[in-house]
Formats: structure tokens, sequence, C-alpha cells
């Protein structure tokens, strides 16, 4: 299947950010300082700044080590202190920039991490999952087709994803991995461990794969329960 246009992409991180900025501006300051377990060493207000300072360095053209844990934790201490009001407003500024960008297929990563911060944001507040399934869906297509190339340039056996409603990514291989679409886009972005995904629905040996799902490396050993 094709992957998403930069269109769909524009419009999900539009969506995505709408709904974030709702949220922040309900929360209360336990609620800011509570942790986010998919991204353990940040409260809910340090993924907040991420959010903000992501498509800021990149709008501005600062990439080295661009997804680094040092390139984002410097988002985060960048700004440490300001306001929800004040994360928003340095956002909303950069929303032109960054939707026009997505459009022309410059930076789909960014709606990409934005779809993936917002759910970790929902489960961390014991919110509902994101209520948009075309965002839930754009962005595990696109995450599948990230994580088949790898396994293709890895010189792997042919991998299919599917999930249990009939989607599927990757032509019929020799090893096809099954699971529901939302437990999909979670792992494909490295929110479940190498045990939680090797649990999965595999018709094959899961091992040579589990390194090459998430475009950022191996999978966490730590389960994620959500």
């Amino acid at each position: 299947m094709s992957g998403p246009t930069g269109e769909e992409v524009a419009a999900v991180y539009a969506s995505s950010a709408d709904r974030v900025t709702e949220i922040a501006r309900s929360l209360d300051d336990a609620q800011l300082s509570s942790p986010v377990p998919a991204t353990p060493k940040w409260t809910v207000v340090e993924l907040l700044s991420h959010l903000v300072g992501g498509p800021a360095d990149v709008c501005a053209g600062h990439l080295d080590g661009v997804a680094s844990d040092p390139w984002t934790q410097a988002q985060v201490e960048a700004r440490r202190g300001r306001s929800v009001e004040e994360l928003l407003t340095e956002w909303s500024g950069l929303r032109e920039q960054v939707e026009e960008m997505c459009r022309s297929g410059v930076a789909p990563a960014l709606a990409f991490d934005l779809a993936t911060h917002e759910q970790d944001l929902r489960s961390a507040l014991g919110l509902p999952r994101i209520p948009d399934q075309t965002t839930v869906d754009l962005v595990t297509s696109g995450l599948a087709a990230g994580a088949l190339s790898r396994s293709r340039k890895a010189g792997l056996p042919a991998l299919q994803l599917r999930d249990d409603a009939g989607w599927s990514c990757g032509e019929d291989g020799d090893i096809t991995l099954t699971a529901p679409r939302f437990e999909l886009f979670r792992a494909l972005m490295g929110r479940r461990s190498a045990g939680q995904v090797a649990a999965m629905d595999w018709s094959g040996d899961a091992s040579p794969y589990l390194d090459l799902l998430c475009p950022f490396g191996p999978l966490r050993d730590t389960d994620v329960i959500e």
C-alpha cells in the first residue's frame, strides 16, 4: 500500500496539536508534574516542552544530533520554568511553518512524533486513547513502511505487518506479525518492550526483527502498560 500524502501528514499534525493544546490548558500543577511512563525521564510539562522544542529546532535548522537524547533534552532545559501558556504561544507561532513542512514531505517525523507523544500524554493522565482513528491509521502506515524498509536492508526474509481488521503493510512474505492496530502503532514507535512485541502473533521467529521495528533502535526492556 502507498504511504500517506503530505496533505494527510499535515492534517494529522494539525489535529493532534489541537487536541494536545486543549489537554494542556486543562491541567493543574499536580498533573503537569506527573511522570510520563512511556517517556520515563520526563514529566508532563517537560513533554510539552519537547513538543514545542522539537519543531522549533527543525524550523531553525538546529539538527545536530537530531532525535538523540541530548537533542531532545536540550529542548526541555531551554524551556524549564516557562508556563503552559508561554509554551503554547511559542508552539502556535510555529504551526504554519511546521504544517507546510509536513505538507511538502520534508518532516513527516514531526507528525509521527507528535501523535506518539499525544498518546503518551493521554496514558500518563488516564485519558481515553486518541479519538481520531485516522491519526492512528496514518502514523501506523508510515511507521510500518519504515520498519519494512529496515528489515529489507538488513537482508531478512520478507515481513508483512497486519492488524486484526484486514489492514496490511508489505507483500505476503515469509513471516507475518498480526496485532491490533493500536498495538502496532505503539510498538513501531518503541512504546512496547521487546518482550511484549515478541509475545504478539508472529508466524515465525520474531527475534531478527525486534531491533528494526522502531526507527530509534532496539525496543525497551521494560514493559509499557496502557
